[in-house]
């Protein structure tokens, strides 16, 4: 598990090191994700969430952004056993006629999830939402986190954050 996540780690950082000053390359975030798997439920009713999201200079898709988002989910911090670490690569479309800084958006990503709770195994992971943003910096979102079962949980959940973009 602890390969895995310095596998995910490297990943990000290799991306951040193609970084040509693009404004806004990093983001923070930290909320509460609530499980609607019964198998995730019957651990804890609610997890922690706090991601790291990299934007890449030039989007995958055209009319959107691509970045990378690595999380830690759990309960405790500084337990082995207990989280899930989803490495996604997200594609973010902004709508409305808003300027930047304030404007709502949608996005969807794919990717692997980390799940260490009976032993640690991957799955893959899915994730779509919905976010706006309050000023140049500060955002919020809503998300629908999906994943195959590994360790023994399927870690679907609703995820409430608040960001702040670098």
């Amino acid at each position: 598990m602890k390969k895995s996540i310095l596998v995910a780690l490297a990943i990000v950082g290799a991306a951040a090191a193609q970084a040509d000053n693009y404004p806004y390359s990093f983001s923070v975030r930290g909320g509460v994700i609530f499980p609607i798997d019964s198998s995730w439920s019957r651990i804890s009713d609610s997890f922690a969430g706090i991601g790291i999201d990299y934007a890449f200079e030039k989007s995958f898709i055209a009319g959107g952004e691509t970045f990378l988002s690595l999380e830690y989910q759990g309960k405790d911090f500084g337990k082995s056993r207990g989280s899930v670490w989803p490495l996604t690569l997200n594609q973010k479309w902004y709508f409305g006629n808003e300027y930047q800084g304030r404007r709502p958006y949608y996005f969807a990503g794919v990717g692997i999830a980390f799940i260490d709770f009976a032993g640690s195994d991957t799955a893959a992971a899915f994730r779509i939402g919905a976010g706006k943003e309050f000023s140049e910096h500060v955002f919020a979102e809503a998300t629908l986190q999906f994943t195959d079962k590994a360790s023994g949980i399927s870690a679907n959940g609703l995820g409430l954050y608040l960001g702040y973009r670098f």
